[in-house]
């Protein structure tokens, strides 16, 4: 029974946590404060998203680290599910995850951004506080403008016929916040 929760959970779950809505918010305020129009939840990212970001949750953290600093010895970093992690279906890459939860047919373009935040206020490091929520989602969507690349992906702008949807996901674990966004451009009439 234990090897099929895990897959459940990518079919059935794509309600969105109260953090992920304050991303969701701090993602469309950012948007919004560089005069860009808001972005749209897709419950097919949502899956892909979830997918991607359990993935990460699950790979050892000095490893996932690593990946997201070099890549591995092949230049593969951390959006390619190269490390096998016990009763998990790893699906490779952003367009195979795309695929694999019916996102990326008909669209323009897609891509794929994470990350691992501090889930707590470090200054005092004899008695840490969790962020509340809201900071947390500023802190996410901050270091993520952060990078260059990063920050190309949140400011992608959309014209009069064409319309951006996301999925967001973040899971804590051990005091790190695990982030992953999907992002897919369409033209105006498609929804996903």
């Amino acid at each position: 029974m234990y090897k099929v929760i895990p897959l459940l959970f990518f079919f059935f779950s794509c309600a969105q946590s109260k953090l992920e809505l304050e991303v969701l918010k701090a993602l469309n305020h950012y948007r919004k404060v560089n005069y860009l129009a808001p972005v749209n939840i897709s419950d097919a990212l949502q899956k892909a998203a979830n997918h991607h970001n359990q993935w990460m949750s699950l790979v050892e953290f000095s490893v996932l680290t690593q990946l997201m600093t070099n890549g591995n010895e092949d230049g593969l970093g951390a959006h390619y599910e190269t490390i096998d992690v016990p009763n998990f279906k790893e699906l490779f890459s952003p367009k195979e995850r795309g695929e694999f939860y019916g996102a990326l047919h008909d669209i323009l373009s897609y891509s794929e951004i994470c990350s691992i935040t501090k889930a707590v206020d470090t200054k005092n490091p004899i008695s840490p506080k969790f962020l509340s929520e809201e900071r947390l989602a500023h802190e996410i969507i901050k270091k993520f403008s952060s990078s260059s690349d990063h920050n190309e992906e949140i400011l992608q702008n959309i014209d009069n016929n064409s319309q951006l949807f996301v999925g967001i996901s973040v899971i804590t674990k051990n005091e790190i916040d695990y982030t992953t966004i999907f992002f897919v451009l369409t033209n105006k009439q498609k929804n996903i």
